[in-house]
């Protein structure tokens, strides 16, 4: 199987549409409150045609998700943009270019991005779940 673009480039795709994330960091407040302190309330709730089953992690820009895709029966990953750093237009335009920059990618080490879209004034994109241990984890 050949593909169209190495790792390298892949990386450096996806950094140029993340920017300057020491910047972005530097923009994000310091008492940003913990995302998955909701002791996964967002559980079974039902975004579009998926059906939330449980948190996975959260970073700087957001929380992903495990969830169903209720129409086709399968099971995706979901990553929302958190609601404080959705109404500054700089962060959802990140968040666009790099769904953009992942899903022009075919690489077996990079996440398929299946869409992009917005459920009551969330933005969130939906890509393959992939079953395994935690980057955190392995790195230690």
């Amino acid at each position: 199987m050949r593909y169209t673009h190495s790792y390298a480039a892949g990386a450096r795709v996806l950094a140029d549409a993340r920017g300057d994330l020491n910047g972005m960091r530097r923009l994000m407040p310091r008492n940003e409150p913990d995302i998955m302190a909701d002791n996964g309330s967002m559980t079974g709730k039902v975004v579009s045609p998926y059906r939330i089953l449980e948190p996975l992690g959260e970073g700087g820009m957001g929380v992903v998700y495990k969830a169903e895709d209720t129409r086709l029966k399968r099971t995706v990953a979901l990553k929302f943009l958190s609601a404080e750093v959705t109404g500054g237009g700089e962060y959802k335009e990140r968040f666009l270019r790099e769904a953009q920059a992942s899903a022009s990618l075919d690489h077996p080490n990079i996440c398929t991005v299946y869409e992009i879209d917005e459920a009551d004034g969330q933005t969130f994109l939906s890509m393959a779940f992939l079953e395994g241990e935690a980057l955190d984890r392995i790195v230690e």
